[in-house]
């Protein structure tokens, strides 16, 4: 067995080496006029293949295997629209559909709302303003899958939350075995862990707002609220709808937190779109059908900010 370097062989090392210094040597051949050139294209091929490779093709090949049969144990053939037609007639898929749809419409709008108020109070001029930044920024550090299961020790049962509502008199609460719940344990945790991003970004927009056109605009208004829809917002509004669109993003891609902590349960209560995807796929091994819904998911997503772009004129906010 051959020495190891960085978890590759000597010999791929210097086969790798041994390439850059062939390309090297015929890039100084080459006349000056063109080696500019030929030397832009070499600085970009490690990007444009990692693009093709990590992308293109894993798209296009999913694209490929939903209109196929295939999955483990199953003769590959072809199936045509069969896998898309079985998706629309699944249950777990409406059931997944509805779930996201109510955690993206209800964390999202909660995080961008306390996200707003926290900026606005943290941007005035108040004592220990420094740490207010660092306490409300701390839950951002935490990585979801240890939130799951922090949040596990935290709500079964008899840990510390049942405890301290016991001692209020009140009864323990299923946080996460009961389905009515349930779904409102994984919002909590998803607005805790990102109302601090949506903080951030709109706070460094709110930074950007001139503090003499502020006072001259309350001087000619007298009313904080014509300052804030005239003046304050109008600076803002670049910056919260980038981080609507980064939010909307990635709360459609629900799948850490419900995954650690009730693993789409109870029933279908918590599972979300990516986690019925990476069921299908990757659990029960039907490839076919488990490509149909991320394809599917793709399209849905670019319907939907195509939509969002044009409707929020996002393209004219720097004008």
């Amino acid at each position: 067995m051959g020495y190891l370097l960085l978890g590759l062989p000597i010999s791929r090392w210097l086969a790798v080496l041994t390439g850059v210094a062939v390309i090297i040597l015929i890039l100084r051949r080459l006349p000056s006029h063109t080696r500019e050139n030929h030397i832009k294209i070499f600085f970009l091929a490690p990007t444009i293949i990692w693009i093709i490779g990590m992308v293109i093709y894993p798209l296009i090949y999913a694209l490929y295997i939903s209109f196929l049969n295939k999955g483990a144990g199953v003769t590959t053939s072809f199936a045509g629209l069969d896998n898309y037609t079985r998706v629309f007639k699944d249950y777990k898929f409406w059931a997944s559909v509805r779930f996201t749809a109510k955690f993206v419409a209800i964390a999202v709008t909660v995080e961008l709302g306390l996200g707003f108020l926290l900026a606005l109070l943290v941007n005035r001029d108040i004592k220990a303003q420094k740490f207010f930044r660092l306490v409300f920024l701390l839950p951002l550090f935490t990585p979801p899958v240890a939130l799951g299961f922090l949040a596990f020790t935290m709500v079964f049962e008899s840990g510390p939350l049942n405890t301290f509502l016991a001692l209020l008199g009140a009864g323990p609460v299923a946080w996460t075995a009961d389905p009515k719940i349930a779904p409102f344990t994984i919002m909590l945790l998803d607005i805790w862990e990102w109302t601090p991003f949506c903080f951030l970004v709109i706070l460094a927009g709110l930074q950007l707002v001139p503090e003499e056109l502020g006072e001259a605009a309350y001087l000619d208004t007298n009313s904080n609220f014509q300052v804030f829809r005239y003046v304050t917002f109008p600076f803002v509004r670049p910056a919260f709808l980038t981080v609507m669109m980064l939010r909307l993003l990635e709360a459609l891609k629900l799948f850490d937190v419900p995954y650690a902590l009730t693993y789409g349960g109870p029933g279908l209560a918590t599972e979300s779109y990516s986690i019925l995807t990476y069921k299908t796929a990757l659990k029960h091994f039907t490839l076919g059908r488990g490509s149909a819904l991320a394809i599917l998911f793709l399209i849905t997503i670019l319907i939907l900010f195509s939509v969002l772009f044009r409707i929020s004129r996002f393209s004219r906010v720097y004008e």
